[in-house]
């Protein structure tokens, strides 16, 4: 009996492991999700903007070159931002993080349904399992 709770008592402590960890890799593709969609908008809006006002004659926006800076300064905005999701793939971690979570659930789930006869055997290769993963964490992009 002590070794059958001593399995319990560690089932549920990875139960509460995994669980921690699936709302932290939650967190992080939200977070990158969000980069994503703002950098991929500001790029947007700062092309849009620098062909708006590269295609308007000069002065009829502002007097003088001013026009031409501003044009000037949006397009290097705009170059900046696309060097940005080049450098930083939030996307491609977002979709990592993802994969990640969804594996942790598939992970919850098969602990929540182990076998009592080789419970011991099924935890050692859980617990394999989100080491791996885990692993594949800290190697991402």
């Amino acid at each position: 009996m002590p070794e059958r709770n001593e399995l319990r008592e560690a089932q549920e402590a990875l139960q509460k492991e995994l669980g921690l960890c699936a709302d932290r890799f939650t967190h992080e593709c939200k977070l990158n999700q969000r980069w994503d969609l703002g950098l991929t908008a500001a790029a947007i809006v700062f092309t849009l903007l620098t062909a708006v006002t590269g295609t308007l004659e000069d002065g009829s926006l502002l007097p003088g070159k001013y026009q031409k800076i501003l044009t000037g300064v949006f397009g290097a905005i705009s170059v900046a931002i696309q060097s940005a999701v080049t450098k930083f793939p939030v996307q491609e971690r977002a979709r990592s993080y993802r994969r990640l979570r969804n594996e942790m659930y598939i992970l919850q789930q098969d602990l929540q349904g182990l076998d009592e006869a080789k419970a011991g055997e099924d935890l050692k290769t859980i617990r394999s399992q989100y080491t791996k993963m885990l692993r594949d964490e800290v190697e991402m992009p």
